[in-house]
């Protein structure tokens, strides 16, 4: 059985501001490393989850898909998508199983940032468990798939 949160008003928001400074400085250090490469403002934080998903579906994949896998609606991937095709990064084209389905493809000149983005994330990840033990990285991880699961609509 899930414990109820005993914590009291003010620990929970020191938490919630902890949480929004964590993303901020998160964030900041994404687009400095993007501002690095040359790739801000073609690339922003929130395309990381898009390109992990589309790094791994050579094929292509689906708005829908997309969508689902990175938590996202169908607008907001649409939007954050339009910009990569734009910059010449991903394309629309026909699915390989279905001609009637359009997917979303990564280009060549698309494919190619893929170690610039792993060595980004590679570098944020070390920046974030610098202090932490493996037991508290992994303690962290725990709480914060906790955290999310606050977010979740019952079934």
């Amino acid at each position: 059985m899930e414990k109820t949160n005993n914590a009291t008003p003010r620990r929970q928001t020191i938490a919630i501001a902890l949480a929004g400074r964590f993303l901020e400085r998160s964030n900041a250090f994404i687009q400095d490393a993007l501002e690095d490469e040359a790739l801000y403002p073609g690339i922003v934080p929130a395309h990381g989850d898009l390109f992990k998903v589309l790094f791994a579906e050579p094929e292509g994949i689906s708005v829908s898909e997309l969508a689902r896998r990175t938590h996202r609606t169908k607008s907001t991937v649409s939007i954050l998508t339009e910009k990569l095709m734009h910059r010449g990064w991903l394309e629309k084209c026909p699915s390989a199983a279905d001609g009637r389905v359009v997917v979303l493809r990564l280009t060549d000149e698309g494919r190619a940032l893929e170690p610039v983005l792993e060595r980004i994330s590679a570098a944020l990840c070390e920046r974030v468990t610098a202090n932490l033990t493996e037991d508290e990285t992994a303690h962290l991880e725990l709480l914060l798939r906790k955290a999310i699961r606050g977010f979740e609509k019952p079934e």
